[in-house]
């Protein structure tokens, strides 16, 4: 299960960064591929299964019952020790993952309130089911565009860190066995 849960972060993460990166050249990879948009509530079924195999690893339970450095010493998991000693593709992958969420932050707060759309033969701009003003069609690519560049860019950090998480769990039960 943890291999195929990791085949299916490090496929997942692939695509987020395929669409994100294609973002950045006006590409919208999403208007050809619309059933790239299951990889979205994809990311909790990797990363919920991931959780409570790292929750419930004896690795995390030792560290955690030897350190007080958890999150407000609750029974949250620490990161220290999927970090600890971890290959550098694998911390490109975090880094770029956090470039990319980081990134997706700042476009959010420079996106104009409203989800674009098509009515009646006119694109508008709409917000709580109000139409707040006609935008053309060049805009409504854009913001279309930036929606999927804020989207897939802020769930990478959570493919990555099922990436981390599961590839360390595997190594750990290699080293079990």
């Amino acid at each position: 299960m943890k291999k195929t849960l990791f085949l299916i972060s490090i496929i997942g993460w692939s695509l987020c960064i395929i669409i994100v990166a294609l973002s950045f050249l006006n590409i919208n990879l999403l208007k050809t591929m619309p059933f790239l948009l299951i990889l979205l509530p994809a990311v909790f079924a990797v990363f919920i299964p991931s959780f409570f195999l790292a929750k419930n690893n004896s690795h995390i339970v030792e560290y955690n019952e030897n350190n007080s450095d958890t999150f407000f010493n609750s029974n949250s998991i620490s990161l220290i020790p999927f970090i600890e000693n971890c290959p550098n593709w694998l911390l490109a992958i975090l880094f770029v993952s956090f470039i990319g969420t980081a990134s997706s932050a700042a476009f959010m707060f420079n996106m104009e309130s409203g989800d674009p759309v098509f009515i009646n033969n006119e694109f508008v701009l709409k917000y709580r089911g109000e139409i707040i003003r006609k935008i053309t069609e060049t805009e409504f690519n854009h913001l279309k565009l930036l929606n999927a560049r804020y989207e897939f860019g802020f769930i990478l950090v959570f493919y990555a860190i099922c990436i981390l998480v599961l590839k360390r769990l595997i190594e750990w039960e290699k080293l079990e066995s």
